[in-house]
């Protein structure tokens, strides 16, 4: 078991458990009142009890540490495939397998002044091709270039709200697109053309990364994919040939 924190101490949670089956060992009881061994006390817990109680706790202890930098941002922790999300999902915040996220609230806050920055430098670049048209031709204001001028221009951008059209439903709403992406695209287009299909908006899968401000889908008309690929990888993202476009998510 990992060290974990009760009061301002570290406990090893194994010894914990140690500590009590020696304890408890002797009399098999515990005075519940005042947490003192003793043979005379009647109706106690016995020893396989105890044991399976203290477990528990320490096991609690150990997750609730875990998680917390989800509960800094006031967020749950929950299995993505079993629970929806009011707000958005957070990666590497919880503990547990790949599929258990921080499910944040949306604050409805402005952007920080370095996603603002990173925006603009995407919007005004000559070989940044934001796409002004979803895939699905629907038109609304969550297409690739409003995203990036709505947040240059100090607001967030729009996520769209399909509803008969997009199995999922789209959102709708509003996000801050996450520093991480954008400084992943800005990379990109330091050394070439990028054409972006999708950001926040578009139709995609029920708890998609899009929806989050965390994806893009870039074209693979460009020539390059290996190269957008690696880059993904290379900066903590993960990569997703989706025969049309490349897929990278953080």
């Amino acid at each position: 078991m990992a060290l974990i924190k009760i009061g301002s101490e570290d406990v090893d949670g194994a010894n914990l458990v140690n500590d009590v089956i020696t304890r408890e060992s002797s009399s098999g009881v515990v005075d519940d009142t005042n947490h003192s061994v003793s043979g005379n006390v009647s109706n106690s817990l016995q020893l396989p009890e105890i044991v399976d109680s203290v477990a528990e706790l320490v096991t609690n202890l150990e997750v609730a540490s875990a998680d917390s930098k989800c509960h800094a941002k006031s967020g749950t922790c929950q299995e993505t495939n079993s629970a929806s999300c009011g707000g958005v999902y957070e990666r590497r915040l919880c503990s547990g397998s790949s599929t258990r996220v921080c499910c944040v609230p949306i604050s409805g806050g402005g952007c920080t002044a370095e996603q603002k920055r990173l925006a603009c430098q995407l919007r005004d670049s000559s070989r940044v091709v934001a796409f002004a048209t979803h895939v699905s031709q629907i038109s609304d204001n969550a297409t690739p270039d409003k995203n990036l001028n709505d947040m240059c221009t100090g607001g967030r951008a729009s996520r769209s709200s399909y509803k008969s059209t997009c199995s999922c439903s789209a959102p709708g709403g509003s996000i801050c697109l996450h520093e991480k992406l954008l400084r992943y695209l800005v990379a990109l287009q330091s050394s070439g053309k990028v054409t972006i299909n999708e950001l926040a908006g578009g139709c995609h899968s029920c708890k998609s990364f899009h929806y989050a401000g965390f994806a893009v889908d870039l074209n693979r008309r460009d020539g390059r994919t290996p190269e957008y690929t690696t880059k993904c990888r290379q900066m903590g993202g993960k990569a997703i040939n989706e025969g049309t476009h490349l897929h990278c998510q953080f």
